[in-house]
């Protein structure tokens, strides 16, 4: 079984918790009152903020299948890409068809309008405006198909330079850096769309961010533990990398080229800190614990957080409503009301965890074991 790090799970259960709570709106929670003044704009700073919760996935997922493809490439100088894609496919696959499956059967959200792109993850670019939260699962499966393929590759050119297999991941992350803030400055500039946020070749940096975190401390371990000595002045840093999202949105062409970067950037600040130095204490309180247990269960969250209010559960419409009108200050209304979203929301991600995901995750290590113990992945 995967090892499982603590500080890794709290930041997954915090970004699964940031794009619930982003997407907690008037559709979602019937009811929802109008929240103004001071209260007003915390209230939608914070949601705001939300959105930035995908970005920090996708610095999460370079680093741990960076770390899984980078551990293969340094041990053996090559990487088995058939078996990476199948031990992936057994992960991401069963949880996202069954939902695809009960969407269709229901004809939720009109999920039907667009079963092909949806069934091979191009929804990204053909059916963007159909359940569109499934854009970063479109983004992050063509990373885990071009990544290892990718490695291989400049590997081999390495390898007929004398270089160690792993020299040439900084140009590499610097590279997919540079060409997405080239091409999103290019877009920026000629036939920007609100929804170009979703396409992967836009996205792919904020990956190779992730991968590069792997690199740094697989190979300069020592250096990075000496970096994060002084963790207050990087932190603040990353906090500034990160405030243009309280303000903007993806959809805003004022965030496109350069903020989608800076977020991501924060992140992988964030992310480094965590992998260096953990989390002290509060990596043993209960509310990390339980955030990190949410983090596990993330996956099935982020699938279902957002249809499942539109599949008329007894009673959740009502309660919502109720718990509008009943509380009077509007800003604990909508508070409690999200508060019952997001429970409803993890509830529905440890089910699914269990019954679909974990079951899968079994059939993988007996079908493929693995060549070694993994990080969470």
């Amino acid at each position: 079984m995967p090892r499982r790090v603590t500080s890794l799970d709290v930041l997954r259960g915090l970004a699964v918790i940031l794009v619930v709570i982003h997407h907690s709106l008037p559709a979602l929670i019937p009811g929802q009152p109008e929240v103004s003044g001071v209260t007003g704009f915390i209230f939608w700073r914070i949601k705001l903020l939300g959105w930035t919760g995908v970005d920090l996935f996708f610095v999460l997922s370079g680093f741990l299948i960076g770390g899984l493809l980078l551990n293969e490439l340094g041990r053996t100088g090559s990487i088995d890409v058939f078996r990476f894609w199948c031990r992936r496919e057994f992960k991401i696959l069963p949880s996202y068809y069954f939902l695809l499956l009960v969407l269709a059967v229901t004809q939720t959200t009109g999920w039907i309008r667009g079963p092909f792109a949806h069934f091979f993850f191009l929804q990204n670019y053909l059916d963007q405006d159909t359940n569109v939260i499934t854009w970063s699962l479109a983004v992050e499966e063509h990373f885990y198909l071009t990544l290892p393929l990718i490695l291989v590759a400049v590997a081999r050119m390495a390898r007929g330079k004398k270089l160690h297999s792993l020299a040439f991941i900084p140009a590499l992350a610097s590279f997919f850096v540079a060409i997405c803030l080239a091409m999103r400055t290019a877009r920026f500039f000629f036939g920007f769309h609100p929804n170009d946020f979703m396409m992967s070749h836009f996205r792919f940096d904020s990956l190779f961010l992730g991968v590069y975190c792997q690199y740094l401390w697989k190979m300069h371990r020592d250096r990075c533990i000496q970096w994060a000595a002084r963790p207050w002045p990087w932190l603040a840093c990353a906090v500034v990398l990160i405030s243009p999202s309280l303000f903007f949105s993806p959809k805003e062409k004022i965030i496109f080229p350069l903020g989608l970067l800076t977020v991501a950037s924060g992140y992988a600040i964030i992310l480094m800190l965590a992998v260096t130095r953990g989390m002290g204490r509060f990596e043993n309180s209960r509310i990390a614990k339980s955030v990190a247990a949410v983090g596990v269960w993330s996956y099935n969250i982020y699938l279902w957080h957002w249809f499942w209010p539109f599949m008329k559960l007894p009673f959740y419409a009502e309660v919502q409503m109720y718990l509008g009108r009943a509380i009077p200050w509007s800003g604990a209304a909508a508070a409690v009301q999200i508060i019952v979203y997001l429970s409803i929301s993890v509830l529905a991600g440890y089910l699914f965890t269990v019954l679909i995901e974990r079951p899968f995750l079994r059939l993988r290590d007996q079908v493929l074991p693995p060549k070694a113990v993994p990080l969470q992945t």
